[in-house]
């Protein structure tokens, strides 16, 4: 069976709908921030959706990307999404 590339390495789609589950760290580095970033969103519950399991974190594409289309702006100022 062949895969998709991944711009994370070690995380490729395996083609089954099945999808992969992504550590902090790579999920900072899809998003193109600390990790740190993301440990301080998970206490004050301003980031993406996330996913425990026991003490592991981990974070699925389509919740990324959906925080990523959340945060949309037109100004500076604007408090909405687009529409």
């Amino acid at each position: 069976m062949m895969t998709t590339p991944s711009i994370i390495p070690g995380v490729a789609d395996n083609g089954e709908g099945g999808e992969r589950l992504l550590t902090t760290a790579q999920a900072a580095q899809y998003l193109r921030l600390a990790s740190s970033t993301l440990n301080k969103w998970r206490v004050y519950g301003t980031g993406p959706k996330f996913i425990k399991l026991g003490r592991a974190v981990r974070y699925r594409h389509t919740d990324l990307d959906a925080f990523l289309a959340s945060q949309s702006r037109l100004s500076t100022t604007s408090q909405g999404t687009l529409s």
